[in-house]
């Protein structure tokens, strides 16, 4: 199997698209402050075992989340665009537990 150069893993963009009845910032702040996003994060039954965020555009992120079966699952991103509370951009992608990246 052939691994992605860089520039083509930047390529790759999946924009997700969803209508809250919700105000703004309330949705924007569940995004963004890991209190909240250790409550809803991940597939069902999966728990946020540690989030880290600097939400700021070139701010990282880093979680890991664990499966009911106890499997760690780790990933990191970039913030890319913040503009409270309407636009959050970011990059993400799988880590081992060192932080370094899958291929």
């Amino acid at each position: 199997m052939a691994v992605a150069s860089e520039h083509e893993i930047e390529e790759r963009v999946l924009v997700l698209s969803r209508t809250f009845d919700a105000p703004r910032a309330l949705v924007f702040k569940v995004w963004t402050q890991p209190e909240h996003l250790a409550r809803w994060w991940g597939p069902r039954d999966f728990v946020v075992v540690s989030w880290m965020a600097d939400v700021r555009p070139g701010g990282r992120f880093r979680f890991h989340v664990r499966s009911p079966q106890n499997t760690d699952h780790y990933a990191s991103g970039t913030y890319r665009e913040v503009k409270a509370p309407e636009r959050l951009v970011f990059s993400t992608a799988w880590e081992h537990p060192d932080g370094t990246a899958q291929a």
